[in-house]
């Protein structure tokens, strides 16, 4: 079979492996690649950058190039194999500059909120019909009794992973955007970063997930992340496109990580009720006694590392 010769127009900076390469899954716009010490690399022709992407030509079927279980042999400036050599010589891209001076705005936030519900697809976080939206609710009343409380945070996270619909459990998502912003926001706001275990993530969720889920919790999240991040904070007039470019991918992964996003930016107890009841959560019948025990178990111990900025 002839081999495909791409020429990548983006490569982020941790998209230059050496080594073997394994394809785990393609979709039309999205190639998941295991590095080999376990991290992943994406190609995609879909558009957006990030630090763990290999952009090539927008629009172009990567699903006659990829094949899962396939092996390509990398060398930081190509890699090949299959039907397909991709060249790494586009340029860099970093990622998006983090939110160092943030101004936590309630009322904006209930706005990001409404917006949210109003952009929310069946099943998602913010859509309380879903037949999932009981055990939503649950673990959304841990989260708001859990503010700052990082021991406590990191039980809800833990016990909800890989719960959910989709190709990346919802909660998966909901906690990629949780951490993401938490952790872009420790050193303005004076709090620890939250590092959940990886080992305790792949314990509970896909490879996919659970790598997509540690590349946000250490900063390294798409564009489209990164300008929903700062537009949360900044007042600026562009929340709408934001939450809308975000909200539009997969079924409901962008709506799920936005809400973990909004979650995590209310920094206080008040404010993250104020934003999950505008999500639709009415938690006033739900003792926080009660729901702890039933969002964690004894096995389900912390794991945690916090990181002082």
């Amino acid at each position: 079979m002839a081999r495909a010769f791409l020429s990548a127009w983006c490569v982020g900076t941790a998209a230059r492996p050496e080594g073997v390469l394994k394809v785990e899954c393609v979709f039309e716009r999205a190639a998941y690649l295991r590095l080999p010490r376990d991290g992943m690399l994406i190609v995609s022709s879909g558009g957006v950058r990030s630090p763990a992407t290999v952009n090539v030509d927008p629009g172009r079927n990567l699903k006659p190039l990829f094949s899962a279980d396939d092996e390509l042999l990398a060398d930081g400036r190509r890699f090949s194999g299959g039907s397909v050599e991709i060249a790494l010589e586009g340029e860099a891209y970093v990622g998006e500059t983090p939110v160092l001076a943030p101004s936590v705005d309630t009322p904006r936030l209930l706005m990001a909120a409404s917006l949210l519900q109003a952009l929310a697809v069946e099943g998602s976080l913010a859509d309380p019909r879903g037949r999932f939206f009981g055990e939503y609710r649950r673990a959304m009343a841990g989260f708001v009794r859990s503010a700052g409380d990082p021991e406590g945070t990191v039980r809800v996270l833990l016990s909800q992973l890989g719960k959910g619909q989709g190709f990346t459990p919802s909660f998966d998502d909901f906690a990629a955007g949780f951490l993401y912003a938490h952790n872009g926001l420790s050193g303005a706001l004076g709090r620890g970063k939250l590092l959940l275990d990886p080992a305790e993530i792949f314990r509970r969720t896909t490879w996919v997930s659970g790598s997509l889920l540690s590349l946000a919790q250490e900063g390294k999240v798409d564009e489209e992340v990164g300008r929903l991040g700062r537009s949360l904070l900044s007042g600026s007039p562009d929340l709408l496109l934001a939450l809308q470019d975000v909200a539009a991918r997969g079924h409901s992964s962008g709506v799920d990580m936005a809400v973990g996003m909004l979650l995590a930016t209310a920094a206080t107890p008040g404010a993250a009720l104020a934003v999950a009841r505008r999500l639709g959560y009415d938690l006033s019948h739900s003792p926080q006694t009660r729901l702890s025990s039933e969002l964690t178990s004894p096995t389900d111990a912390p794991s945690l590392t916090q990181e002082r900025t």
